[in-house]
């Protein structure tokens, strides 16, 4: 399965590093049973790379706001090698710091938040990732769409077992889950 999505990653253009990041996030994300943002998104991946939508080759550029805060521009690439991104610096500078914050613009769905989450969490150091969603619930006795289902990841270190992960959108189900 990862030899495959390598394989396609690559032969549309991906960078090395995010070709890495999106095989993780989908393989690691069907393994884990959460089918709705695992390997049953790689064709959609491939037709919004081969269409411009996003940047197989990103040229990030990275703004140090203060020691332990920055903002990453992803230059239109996808969210899962952006969120690689951002969690190994928060990685870099919470080992000097004890935090480490990044924001994120210039980029796409991230898919499943956990896959980066769990990397820093495997390190010994919690991990809180967010993201918005389009206008897809409706507030109680709504008559349109008014809240995104912006989900929210915590992922938390335990001794001698694999970290606690919590991934969940922020509505009664993710918009990935009704359209599986």
């Amino acid at each position: 399965m990862v030899h495959f999505h390598r394989e396609i990653l690559t032969k549309i253009g991906l960078d090395q590093e995010t070709m890495e990041a999106v095989t993780l996030g989908l393989c690691e994300t069907s393994l884990r049973g959460v089918d709705s943002h695992g390997i049953r998104l790689l064709p959609h991946y491939v037709r919004s790379a081969l269409s411009g939508r996003k940047n197989p080759k990103p040229n990030y550029t990275f703004t140090r706001k203060f020691p332990t805060i920055g903002l990453l521009d992803a230059d239109n690439t996808f969210g899962h090698a952006a969120g690689m991104k951002a969690i190994d610096y928060c990685i870099e500078v919470a080992e000097e710091f004890g935090i480490g914050v990044v924001g994120v613009c210039n980029s796409s769905h991230p898919g499943a938040m956990a896959s980066f989450a769990l990397k820093a969490a495997r390190q010994g150091y919690i991990a809180f990732a967010f993201t918005h969603a389009d206008a897809l619930t409706l507030s109680h006795n709504g008559k349109r769409p008014y809240f995104g289902t912006n989900p929210v990841c915590v992922a938390v270190p335990r001794e001698e077992e694999e970290p606690y992960c919590l991934d969940m959108a922020t509505s009664m189900i993710s918009w990935n889950k009704l359209l599986q």
